[in-house]
């Protein structure tokens, strides 16, 4: 029995051939460093588009500063005047 398994041509065998994990253990090192460089790219761009959005901010508000009556406004007073319906 054992002489006609030892004869026998398992070459087209693929699952004989390929070990799934000897695969992912070679590919798992070169994954995780490109994943690692696509994260610095996003968050150098995340930070560059924060700065970017900072300094607009600061020019915007140079160029136009906020009218006098907006700056009288408080955080408890209404933007507007109520409704004579909402009185009640």
């Amino acid at each position: 029995m054992s002489s006609l398994l030892q004869d026998r041509d398992e070459s087209d065998n693929f699952n004989q051939k390929y070990d799934a994990e000897l695969v992912k253990d070679e590919l798992r090192p070169i994954v995780f460093e490109e994943i690692r460089q696509q994260v610095g790219n996003m968050r150098f761009m995340h930070r560059t588009a924060a700065a970017i959005q900072v300094t607009v901010t600061r020019r915007a508000h140079a160029a136009y500063p906020p009218h006098p009556f907006a700056l009288a406004r408080t955080a408890a007073s209404p933007p507007f005047p109520p409704l004579s319906c909402d009185t009640g």
